[in-house]
């Protein structure tokens, strides 16, 4: 498929329960939107070579519904350049094997990250040093994170209006 002139791919893969082919030569560099790509699938290849700088909306791209699939995704995404995202809420919700280092992402253009890390049991990555400032919603993030046990003290969440069930059923 020659993807290279798509700027949307909301939903390309969504609930597609066994699609995880390879993927790795499609050329993303004009999309703007990745909203639930994978949502629901059972995909786990390499995105890594992806260019994903001016995407905005990741919302949901390797989430799962629970009730359908539970994503097993656990590919290295260290290397995608996140710096346009404005919404990466879901991105990771029910991806319970995904445990990669993204410490390096640059998120400072992030406004909503609720949901990020919910239910994904095995994360455990430091990302402390990511610049939320600008960030209004975090809820849910880390809502049973079961694994997650990191230093985040040098988050300023003084935009944050929301931190409903950050920690919810988190150890």
């Amino acid at each position: 498929w020659d993807v290279s002139q798509v700027t949307d791919m909301s939903y390309v893969f969504h609930k597609a329960f066994s699609f995880n082919q390879d993927l790795s030569n499609w050329d993303t560099s004009r999309c703007l939107s990745f909203d639930s790509f994978f949502w629901s699938s059972k995909f786990n290849n390499y995105v890594l070579s992806w260019d994903v700088s001016k995407v905005t909306d990741m919302v949901g791209v390797f989430a799962s519904s629970g009730a359908d699939i539970v994503s097993p995704f656990n590919q290295e995404l260290s290397e995608w350049d996140v710096s346009s995202c404005k919404t990466i809420g879901a991105m990771f919700q029910l991806a319970k094997e995904f445990n990669q280092s993204i410490g390096n992402w640059d998120v400072s253009q992030v406004t909503d990250m609720s949901y990020v890390f919910s239910e994904a049991i095995s994360f455990n990555q430091s990302i402390g040093n990511w610049d939320v400032s600008q960030v209004t919603d975090m809820s849910y993030v880390f809502h049973k994170a079961f694994s997650f046990n990191q230093d985040l003290s040098n988050w300023d969440t003084s935009r944050c209006l929301s931190f409903n069930s950050f920690f919810w059923s988190s150890k």
